[in-house]
């Protein structure tokens, strides 16, 4: 019944006289990102915060001009006051929130890793597929102009066929066993807090099926992986990835062709991407913005919620699953497990 009265409700909403209201859970630093940028959202608003903390919801509410604040997720739920929750807590904690959220019949946008197992990724896509619930990852970098423009581009034949893909992203991290990022029982790691921008950005623009897969990578001392580089054989197109706690890395992607490349620089908060044919430079995307650029995820998504879809156009969930499992090869690569959520 709730997800049948979500439908509903999402099918009489009008662009011009309704906004998509927004449940934020969650008051860390992603939380505040998104946030930030919701000046940049004509159709949205910030409805609602929820979080353990009654005291970090009020000052986050403060913050950002939020009227409702919750300390339990199930109040938030039934208190008919959002449209869509955001989920940024942290990686082990997505998987129950979202589904709660989902059986619901709450549309979800949930960040990055939405889950730590490709076991859970399936059982969160059944279950918005059982309740016909909106999801999606919210993988924000591929909602950006220049990423799509870079798309277009291969897709139209600009490059010929692809040959060569790379990326890498990596910013120093001081190493600390008290840290989230190096906290094996929390899904510590590189690859799913760096490292996953590389490969989901891999798997859009690649479909290919996977012939061998080869990887170098250091341990900190907690045992989760601090630097990485995995090399992808799809056969006629080779992949290279790689993603660092320990340095700044180029943080470019290099999409390479029989007719030409592109080059993106700072592909995960990219603001242009660059068409070249041998040297010569044939076109340049420039999206120069005065913002983060979540927006336009936070927009995309109140598209299709207000179009009554139950699957993002941007970022289908069986997207999201790929993604999933090819940081699980690159896991079984390192001799490394996933970490499960038995919620």
């Amino acid at each position: 019944m709730a997800s049948e009265r979500a439908r509903s409700k999402l099918g009489t909403f009008k662009v011009k006289d309704k906004k998509i209201k927004w449940g934020i859970i969650g008051t860390g630093r992603m939380s505040g990102w998104f946030c930030d940028d919701f000046k940049n959202v004509p159709n949205g608003e910030l409805a609602a915060v929820c979080s353990r903390s009654e005291d970090a919801a009020k000052r986050f509410a403060s913050k950002y001009n939020i009227q409702n604040i919750y300390t339990d997720l199930d109040a938030l739920i039934n208190s008919g006051e959002i449209d869509v929750a955001y989920i940024a807590t942290p990686h082990t904690s997505h998987k129950a929130f979202t589904k709660k959220c989902l059986s619901s019949g709450m549309a979800v946008v949930c960040e990055k890793p939405f889950v730590t197992s490709v076991k859970d990724a399936i059982e969160i896509i059944e279950t918005a597929n059982t309740n016909q619930t909106y999801f999606m990852e919210a993988m924000w970098t591929w909602h950006l102009p220049a990423i799509k423009a870079a798309k277009a581009w291969v897709e139209s034949g600009r490059i010929g066929d692809i040959l060569h893909f790379k990326a890498d992203f990596g910013y120093p991290v001081p190493f600390s066993s008290d840290a989230r990022e190096f906290d094996p029982s929390d899904s510590g790691g590189v690859l799913r807090e760096m490292g996953i921008y590389p490969v989901a950005l891999m798997d859009l623009f690649i479909g290919l099926p996977l012939k061998d897969l080869r990887v170098i990578h250091s341990l900190a001392p907690t045992g989760v992986e601090d630097d990485l580089t995995a090399m992808f054989d799809f056969g006629d197109l080779t992949a290279v990835i790689t993603s660092s706690f320990k340095c700044r890395l180029g943080n470019s992607a290099q999409i390479i062709g029989t007719k030409g490349h592109i080059i993106i620089p700072d592909f995960f908060r990219a603001h242009r991407a660059e068409l070249y044919s041998i040297d010569e430079l044939l076109e340049t995307a420039d999206f120069q913005r005065g913002s983060t650029g979540y927006a336009y995820q936070a927009v995309s998504v109140g598209e299709d919620l207000l179009a009554g879809e139950t699957t993002s156009k941007v970022v289908p969930p069986e997207k999201s699953l790929k993604t999933q499992m090819t940081m699980k090869a690159i896991l079984d690569a390192m001799g490394l497990p996933e970490i499960g959520d038995n919620n």
